[in-house]
C-alpha cells in the first residue's frame, strides 16, 4: 500500500504539470496565430485599397496624403458606386482605417470620418509605409504625393503573453491600377 502511495504521489504531480505545461503552450500558440490573422488582414485590406485607389467624386487625385505612418486615398472601397476617402494611420498601438463617404456635393467632411481599427496591437515601426515613383525610387518627401505608382506597407502585430512579447511582421506592396500617367 505504502509503495501505491509513493507511486502516485510521483504520478500526480507529473501528470498535472504536464498538463498544466499544454494548456500555456496552446494559449500561447493561439495568441500569436490570432496576431498572425489579423496581422494579414490588415495588409491585404491596405494592398486591396492601393490597388483599387481611383479619381475623386470631385475629381481630385488617387493619392492625397502620404507619410511613413499614414497613408490617405480614394478608392471604392464599400462597392456602392461611390467614393470614399480612406486614411490609414498608427493611433498609439492600433492600426487603423477612417472612411469619409462623399457628401451630395461630392465633398468629403472630416467630421463625418468613421473610424475602424484594422490591427488592435500593432507594434510601432518606421517606416509603416514606403512609397515608390513609376521607376521604383522610393519617395522620401511627402510632397511627392503626387508620384506614387506603388505603395509598400509593413505592418507589425504585436502579442503578449505573460511578460513574453511576440512580433509578427508582414510586408506587402501594391501598384495602384486605376492611375493615368499624365502628369
Amino acid at each position: 500500500m505504502l509503495v501505491v502511495v509513493a507511486i502516485i504521489s510521483i504520478v500526480i504531480p507529473v501528470l498535472f504539470g504536464s498538463i498544466q505545461n499544454l494548456y500555456t503552450t496552446h494559449a500561447r500558440t493561439l495568441s500569436r496565430a490570432l496576431a498572425v490573422i489579423e496581422t494579414t488582414k490588415g495588409v491585404q485590406e491596405v494592398v486591396r485599397d492601393v490597388r483599387a485607389a481611383v479619381y475623386s467624386e470631385n475629381g481630385a487625385l488617387p493619392i492625397v496624403a502620404i507619410a511613413t505612418s499614414s497613408l490617405t486615398l480614394y478608392s471604392d472601397t464599400d462597392y456602392d458606386g461611390a467614393v470614399e476617402r480612406i486614411r490609414y494611420f498608427l493611433n498609439g498601438t492600433t492600426f487603423t482605417k477612417g472612411v469619409i463617404e462623399p457628401t451630395a456635393t461630392s465633398s468629403y467632411p472630416t467630421n463625418t470620418e468613421t473610424f475602424l481599427v484594422i490591427v488592435h496591437t500593432a507594434a510601432t515601426t518606421s517606416p509603416l509605409f514606403r512609397y515608390f515613383t513609376a521607376s521604383s525610387t522610393e519617395i522620401v518627401s511627402a510632397s511627392q504625393a503626387i508620384q506614387v505608382r506603388r505603395v509598400e506597407v509593413q505592418l507589425v502585430g504585436s502579442t503578449r503573453f505573460g511578460l513574453e512579447t511576440s512580433n509578427v511582421a508582414l510586408r506587402s506592396s501594391a501598384s495602384i491600377r486605376n492611375l493615368k500617367d499624365t502628369y
